[in-house]
């Protein structure tokens, strides 16, 4: 059973639509804001610092605080001299926000960052769609994947929180899409495919660190396919790509480096004792709490019906493999393992056990 494009185009808007609505009704009701939200505005914003040592901290310290100065819109440099000063992400996503908040200096609102996750999550559930569909070959099931994604806990989430997470999850999804796209057209991908591609890995890498683990994934398996059918010319292509646009990052902003080996959001995050008995328990521990994390965000908070779903997935792969004797599109195992493997990876190295940090996974 399939529908027509125009039909699923016409779906898909509503689908979007009504999933930013009601995004939007949540955000209407936040209470209160994390932490790192605030770190949003402030870092993409402002030099100032709040009083720690028992100080009153006034209305004008928070604005001050949180918000653009006369003085300082589109001050790009401060933007950037906050990243290295915070050494914890890469500043793509603070500059977005900064021009946001350019156009309305000394004002503080949910919103100004709030209208960067509503055009990402738009996009986000453009590229699923155009994923699923370049998988299955079929609108409506392109159509049945976006639509439980976007009435999720998971979509909702996402949108309302005010981090660098659903621009992430738009570039993962949109580099997946492009891998797919070159890798179908055997040998015969376009010079605007890799242009786009670069872009995506650029830009993706100066959003949030995880994206590189990800692309890395990714890539691994392009490459494996490329070499079993000997698609060499695009396989070169695709290695000059990846090269020119990680380049371009570390030129941009080359405190990468440092940030992944020994930041509090990469490896340096990784603390293990060598003792096998506490890796075991440490292993365990964080990929339980991770799969609670995403019975919550995705399967209505019920492990059951995670369990039924992953039930039925496998043995709906095993009635493909030995009863109907077909093998599951590289496609699909392109899209699945990196975003499979990148879940499991996370949930270990994760500073803590925080729904944010798997987002681009969900």
């Amino acid at each position: 059973m399939n529908i027509s494009d125009k039909k699923s185009r016409i779906f898909l808007a509503v689908v979007i639509v009504l999933s930013l609505a009601l995004s939007t009704v949540f955000m209407m009701n936040k209470q209160g804001y994390h932490e790192d939200e605030l770190l949003t505005y402030n870092l993409a914003n402002s030099a100032n610092t709040l009083k720690t040592d028992g100080e009153w901290n006034s209305g004008a310290d928070f604005i001050d605080y949180l918000s653009v100065s006369d003085g300082d819109r589109f001050n790009y440099e401060q933007v950037y001299e906050n990243q290295i000063i915070d050494a914890s992400h890469p500043p793509f996503y603070y500059g977005l926000v900064h021009t946001v908040c350019s156009l309305f200096p000394n004002q503080f609102s949910r919103y100004f960052a709030f209208s960067i996750n509503v055009l990402a999550m738009a996009g986000i559930l453009i590229m699923l769609f155009k994923i699923v569909k370049r998988i299955t070959k079929n609108n409506l099931y392109a159509l049945i994947a976006t639509g439980a994604f976007a009435f999720s806990i998971a979509c909702t989430t996402m949108t309302i929180y005010l981090r660098m997470y659903a621009t992430l999850t738009f570039f993962v999804l949109s580099m997946i899409y492009m891998n797919l796209k070159i890798y179908e057209r055997k040998n015969t991908a376009k010079f605007t495919d890799f242009l786009i591609l670069g872009l995506i890995t650029l830009l993706g890498t100066l959003t949030q660190y995880y994206f590189i683990l990800f692309e890395g994934l990714t890539g691994l398996i392009m490459l494996v396919f490329q070499i079993k059918e000997r698609n060499i010319k695009d396989l070169i292509k695709y290695i000059i790509t990846a090269f020119l646009g990680s380049a371009a990052a570390l030129c941009i902003y080359p405190y990468i480096i440092t940030n992944v080996l020994g930041g509090n959001r990469g490896f340096g995050s990784l603390s293990i004792n060598i003792d096998p008995i506490t890796i075991v328990t440490y292993f365990v521990y964080k990929i339980c709490t991770y799969i609670q994390v995403l019975a919550k965000d995705v399967f209505l908070n019920q492990i059951w019906l995670l369990a039924l779903c992953g039930g039925a997935l496998i043995g709906f792969w095993i009635y493909l493999r030995f009863v109907r004797k077909e093998k599951l599109s590289r496609t699909a195992y392109m899209a699945f393992v990196p975003s499979l493997v990148y879940f499991v990876a996370i949930s270990l190295v994760s500073p803590f056990n925080s729904d944010r940090y798997i987002m681009a996974s969900l």
